[in-house]
């Protein structure tokens, strides 16, 4: 991993209890507008744990193509079923 400031994104929701994607892109524009050099998504602060595999591809599609290269991204592939994160 390179120097620098990596930040946990965390994971909006809204009242449905569905990914609030709006949010999260206003938290990623916020990213690219700092100093920050990279993120962790799916971490356990990002509910990376309790999120379906749906869930989790599309958080991960959307920082790969807001981020396109302009910040470094660690992925979180741990979970609480061990089959699953296999």
């Amino acid at each position: 991993m390179e120097e620098g400031v990596y930040t946990v994104l965390v994971t909006p929701f809204n009242s449905d209890n569905q990914i609030d994607f709006e949010s999260y892109d206003k938290l990623l524009n916020k990213i690219l507008s700092s100093n920050i050099e990279g993120v962790v998504v799916l971490g356990t602060t990002s509910e990376g744990p309790t999120l379906n595999y749906n869930e989790k591809i599309l958080l991960i599609k959307s920082v790969w193509k807001k981020f396109n290269g302009k910040k470094k991204i660690v992925i979180g592939i741990g979970g609480n079923d061990t089959l699953e994160t296999l």
